[in-house]
């Protein structure tokens, strides 16, 4: 059995208290038959939502925000029946207010806007509702909107939040490393002639110079650098093996993709 939570202190709402919310600028908005929710009544019946209103209306002596709660609880139910609702807020009238590089829209499917959704297909809904909607060039990465490029990675099925920085490319990090986009994928450089390849399909190779194979710095002669290029999902890593008969080697630029080092 339901309640009012209230007891016998709840207020007595008859037709001449709820009478000033029937009006199509109050509760009335809802059943309005030429209002922004005509397309939903014969998908969702407005009587419950209206006499919910106007009772809600009445207890709360008229506070604006029960007003807006009621109105978009009855557009949110007749979204997720498939209806189609037509702009009832304004900036005066139960204005939605979003977070910064960001803006309202009435019908979107925000999982399309946001960081693991460019990584990852997206699993949305085939019905649309209310929300914010990240600004062209910018994403949700449960916080806040950022700039795509500050956006983090999937792995394993979960989003990954960037710790560091972003930064633009060409970027020098030292004398020694420098980062750049390269081919459609972004290349790590050392100066001791050694290059990371980040594929977008998630791919990391590992592109070594003929001087720096024949001889790697901190080995000993007759010692060779394997590479090795990793599909998505998995980890990538560099070994050094000691050449033995029969165990393969790899050319200049060359990805093993069998090695263990992945």
């Amino acid at each position: 059995m339901c309640t009012d939570g209230c007891g016998e202190r709840c207020p007595v709402c008859d037709a001449a208290k709820t009478a000033p919310y029937q009006v199509d600028s109050s509760c009335g908005l809802i059943k309005a038959t030429s209002g922004p929710f005509k397309y939903c009544h014969s998908l969702v019946s407005p009587t419950e939502y209206f006499n919910h209103c106007l009772y809600d209306m009445c207890a709360a002596n008229g506070a604006r925000e029960i007003l807006c709660q009621s109105v978009q609880a009855y557009a949110a139910a007749c979204q997720a029946a498939g209806g189609t609702v037509s702009a009832w807020r304004t900036a005066s009238f139960c204005p939605f207010t979003c977070l910064a590089n960001s803006y309202y829209e009435l019908c979107t499917r925000s999982c399309y806007f946001t960081c693991a959704g460019l990584s990852t297909p997206a699993q949305c809904t085939a019905k649309c509702f209310e929300d914010c909607q990240c600004n062209a060039g910018y994403a949700f990465n449960g916080e806040t909107c950022t700039p795509t490029e500050g956006c983090g990675c999937v792995r394993d099925g979960r989003y990954i939040k960037v710790n560091g920085r972003p930064v633009p490319l060409l970027a020098k990090i030292s004398d020694a490393v420098s980062v750049r986009k390269s081919q459609g994928s972004v290349a790590m450089g050392q100066a001791s002639g050694m290059k990371v390849l980040f594929n977008p399909s998630g791919e990391v190779m590992v592109r070594v110079s003929e001087s720096l194979r024949a001889h790697p710095a901190g080995t000993s002669k007759g010692t060779s650098l394997t590479t090795c290029g990793c599909p998505a999902g998995g980890s990538w890593g560099t070994s050094l093996r000691s050449s033995m008969p029969g165990r393969p080697k790899t050319s200049p630029g060359v990805t093993s993709k069998q090695n263990p080092g992945c």
